[in-house]
C-alpha cells in the first residue's frame, strides 16, 4: 500500500512466495520487477496445501509482473518453458580479478580481497555444511566469513 500511495516508477520484489497475492494492489503506472526465487513449490519441506499455495503464487507473480529476474539458467528455461517468458538471468557470485587487474591496485587493496564470502539462509538446500567442508578441506590461505540471512530480514524484503 505504501508503494501505491508513492507512486513508484518501479518496484523489484525479492522473490514472490508472500507478496504476489497483493499483485492487485500493486501501483498502476508502476513497472513491475519481480526475482522468480527458485522452484518453491517442489521443495518437500513445505506441506502438500503450502506447495499447492506456491504454486498459485508463482503464476500471480507472472501475471503481475512485467519483467522476470532468474538467478539460474533452469528457472530461466523453466518461465520460458511454463509461462512462455523470458527473464534476465543474473547470477549469484562476484567476479574474480585476474593477476593483471590485482597488479593495477596497491598492496592494501588487493587484501581487501582475500576472503570468501558465503552469505546464505541455514537451509539445509544451501549445502551450507558442503561448502565449509570444502573450505576446510582445501589449501586457501584466504579466510572465509559466514553471514547467515535471518528469516526475519527476508520476510521484510
Amino acid at each position: 500500500m505504501d508503494a501505491r500511495k508513492r507512486k513508484f516508477d518501479v518496484v523489484l520484489l525479492m522473490g514472490y512466495t508472500s507478496s504476489s497475492v497483493w499483485g492487485h494492489l500493486y501501483p498502476p503506472n508502476s513497472v513491475i520487477i519481480t526475482n522468480m526465487d527458485g522452484l518453491e513449490w517442489k521443495r518437500s519441506k513445505y506441506s502438500k496445501p503450502v506447495q499447492q499455495f506456491l504454486k498459485y503464487a508463482e503464476k500471480l507473480a507472472v501475471k503481475h509482473s512485467q519483467y522476470y529476474i532468474s538467478d539460474s539458467r533452469i528457472i530461466r528455461s523453466y518461465l520460458k518453458d511454463k509461462y512462455e517468458v523470458d527473464s534476465r538471468y543474473i547470477p549469484y557470485g562476484a567476479d574474480l580479478f585476474s593477476d593483471q587487474e590485482r597488479e593495477q591496485f596497491d598492496k592494501s587493496e588487493v587484501l581487501k580481497e582475500d576472503y570468501f564470502l558465503l552469505m546464505a539462509r541455514m537451509e539445509p538446500e544451501n549445502n551450507i555444511e558442503t561448502i565449509l567442508e570444502g573450505f576446510n578441506n582445501s589449501s586457501s590461505k584466504k579466510a572465509l566469513w559466514f553471514w547467515e540471512i535471518p528469516v526475519t530480514a527476508l520476510a521484510n524484503s
